[in-house]
């Protein structure tokens, strides 16, 4: 019986990942891989989010810098154009990650900064940032 539940979710995961097309929203555990080969790992350990991008050689080039709470809203946000993570969390703030040089900086997104942003934040994600 255990096995049939745990295989269920499992598939359910798969299939919601499968439905991921390379960029956009990620607000759920698992693997994904972006256009631009890069792989966001997004892993829950006793109801603490965290994240980490590995190239395509698997080096680590972007780790979460706090744990996210998985009882406060959150997602992550890949805008493959620009290369650029960007991470909404309703319990410790936002930011984006962004390559320059092939080399991965966070930004805190504030009321100060917001327009001054080194890219063009995503339409898709403006609302829940901004508020």
């Amino acid at each position: 019986m255990y096995f049939m539940i745990l295989l269920t979710m499992i598939s359910c995961v798969k299939k919601e990942n499968e439905q991921w097309k390379g960029e956009g929203k990620i607000d759920h555990i698992g693997e994904f891989k972006t256009k631009s080969m890069y792989t966001i790992k997004v892993e829950n350990n006793d109801d603490i989010i965290s994240f980490n991008v590995s190239d395509n050689s698997k080096h680590s080039v972007v780790t979460s810098t706090e744990g996210i709470s998985n009882i406060h809203n959150w997602y992550l946000y890949w805008d493959d154009a620009n290369k650029a993570l960007w991470v909404y969390s309703s319990d410790i703030g936002s930011s984006v990650w962004l390559e320059q040089n092939s080399i991965f900086s966070e930004t805190t997104i504030t009321y100060k900064n917001q327009d001054k942003l080194p890219v063009k934040m995503p339409k898709e994600i403006e609302k829940d940032i901004l508020e």
